[in-house]
Parts: structure tokens; sequence; C-alpha cells
């Protein structure tokens, strides 16, 4: 989750990550991985670590998100129910046999296309970029 790059000649660590957009957040929700902002920053400082420079950038990644909704709902989503219905007409008792397995890949793909939801997004979640300082 977290992308580091350090510099050669100052001991600066670049940290892009994406967290939890309640500081108090307790319960985690359905297919929230995020971290918590608030334990963030008490780890930061227990490690001896100093924020110089943090940034929410998550307005910037709202296009991609609904971009990526977008093909989800018009291309993944169709071709999943075309295939679904070759099998039913092409291969009757394979469709039946299937049947647990199709469940279980259609509760999983409504789950990954709520997760790029852009307005859920910005609701519940942040992505932030932080340059923190070792002293």
């Amino acid at each position: 989750m977290f992308t580091l790059f350090k510099t050669r000649s100052y001991n600066l660590t670049l940290i892009s990550s994406l967290f939890a957009g309640g500081i108090h957040l307790e319960k985690k929700v359905e297919n929230q991985k995020p971290h918590h902002l608030d334990s963030f920053y008490l780890k930061a400082k227990e490690f001896g670590w100093s924020i110089a420079y943090e940034r929410n950038i998550t307005l910037n990644i709202l296009p991609t998100l609904a971009y990526v909704a977008m093909y989800a709902n018009r291309f993944l989503l169709p071709l999943k129910q075309f295939a679904y219905e070759k099998l039913r007409y092409k291969q009757p008792k394979l469709y039946y046999l299937s049947q647990r397995l199709r469940e279980f890949i259609d509760r999983a793909m409504v789950k990954e296309v709520n997760v790029v939801d852009p307005i859920a997004f910005k609701n519940s979640r942040k992505y932030m970029i932080f340059v923190l300082l070792k002293p």
C-alpha cells in the first residue's frame, strides 16, 4: 500500500497511500483496506519521523476511478453476462454445475465495482502524499 522513494542526499521519504476518510473510524466497512490516518501520524511520530509535507490528492484520482467504473459497467459486466448466456446455450450441463461459481463471481464483481465508484470513494477514503523527514 505504501510507495517509498528515498533520496540520496537527504533523509527524506515520499509516501503515497490510501487512508480511511474518518479519523476515528473503528470498524472497517466491507472491502476497506486503507490505513487509518490517525494511526499513521502516531506511528510516524513513534518511529522518529516528522512530516515535512502532506497533501490530499483524492480529487486528482477521481477521474481515473470514474473511467475504471465506466469501463467495468459498460464492458466487463456485459461481457460477463454474455459469457454466461453463451455457456447456458452451448453447455447447459456445465452452466448448471457452475451455478455456485457464477454466484461467487457475481458477488465479487459487484464488490470490486463498488470500490471504484468515485462518489463512494470520495466520501469514505483519502489518497494522501506525505514527505517524511528523519532527523
